[in-house]
Parts: structure tokens; C-alpha cells; sequence
């Protein structure tokens, strides 16, 4: 954690958040490859028991939910106190993995207790 946070703060004093940005991105664009062929041809209860469980073996202590993913704990949580951008990427990841649009009702990186993502309403 506090090593991940200082590496990204250099990388920015370096190069600037521009650069942050395009690590997010780059490494997002990835992790969308694997989880897209993780969920290929689920319906979209499935498709969140199993991100639930990709998120799980990553450390999130995630648990689907009807219509969502509840993530009990945030391995990069440091680094998201401070590089918020990195939860907005997620957001993106999993829009894109799932196929739906979701909202994120709850936030650890904003003091709740859990991440909670919900498919959002009309969004299918």
C-alpha cells in the first residue's frame, strides 16, 4: 500500500497526472480482457457471482448480491484515498465486463463499510 502510493506520487511528479490517467487505463483495458472472457455467455446473475468471485481471489472479499457485488475489503485502499481515479476505473471495468451500466451506492475509500455496485435502473 504505502509503497504502490509513493510510486504513483513520484510517477506524477515525473510525468504528471496525464500519465496517471493513462496507467489506469492501459491496466484497466487488461483486466477487461480477462474478465470479459471470465463472463462470456452468462446471463447477468451469473455474470456477477462470477466477477464476485474474480474479485474475491484479488482480495476484495467480494459477494454478489441480487442485482449487484458488495466488495468488503480494498487491497489498493491507500492508493485510492489518494488516487481516487483508480475507483472511477473500476466503476468503467465493471460496466464494460457486465455489459449494464451500475451505480456505486457505497464507497470504502469514503469511509463506508463496503463498496456496494448496483445494476442501475434502465441501464439494460
Amino acid at each position: 500500500g504505502a509503497m504502490a502510493v509513493d510510486l504513483m506520487r513520484r510517477l506524477r511528479e515525473i510525468d504528471g497526472d496525464d500519465k496517471i490517467s493513462k496507467l489506469f487505463a492501459r491496466r484497466t483495458r487488461d483486466l477487461l480482457r480477462e474478465y470479459k472472457k471470465r463472463l462470456a455467455g452468462r446471463d447477468e446473475a451469473d455474470r456477477f457471482r462470477e466477477l464476485a468471485k474474480i474479485r474475491d481471489r484479488e482480495g476484495y472479499m467480494a459477494r454478489p448480491t441480487p442485482g449487484g457485488l458488495t466488495e468488503h475489503h480494498c487491497p489498493i485502499a491507500a492508493l485510492a484515498k489518494e488516487f481516487p481515479l483508480v475507483c472511477q476505473y473500476e466503476k468503467l471495468l465493471f460496466e464494460a465486463a457486465l455489459g449494464v451500466k451500475v451505480d456505486r451506492t457505497q464507497h470504502l475509500a469514503s469511509g463506508d463499510s463496503a463498496c456496494v455496485y448496483r445494476t442501475k435502473v434502465g441501464s439494460r
